[in-house]
């Protein structure tokens, strides 16, 4: 009987640990907070792991000037399969990460 309630015990903490992990990946990266806003859009790229930034520095810092809290990081990300604006039927690639300490948070800029 308790060799039972302990593997019960044992597979909760897992689970709650595995949890725990993924909502620190999610909120706590910008590639997770990323993912995480696109997964509406198209999952199967939220999911996949082709997703990565792309170093075009003079555009990011051109983006991040007409921001205007510094918390904000302007993004440009390069996907195989981006996701598809249903307005301007053009890819999405320009994000913006809001970072409040730890935490992560994405949204897309509205320019592809």
């Amino acid at each position: 009987m308790s060799y039972c309630v302990k593997s019960k015990c044992v597979l909760k903490n897992i689970i709650l640990t595995i949890f725990i992990f993924l909502l620190v990946y999610f909120f706590c990266t910008p590639i997770g907070a990323l993912r995480l806003a696109i997964f509406p859009w198209a999952p199967e790229t939220a999911v996949s792991t082709h997703i990565h930034t792309m170093f075009n520095r003079e555009r990011q810092q051109q983006l991040q000037k007409e921001e205007i809290p510094f918390f904000v990081t302007v993004y440009v990300f390069q996907f195989e399969n981006a996701p598809i604006d249903k307005q301007t039927k053009g890819p999405m690639i320009t994000w913006k990460v809001y970072r409040f300490g730890p935490l992560c948070l994405a949204t897309y800029f509205g320019e592809g």
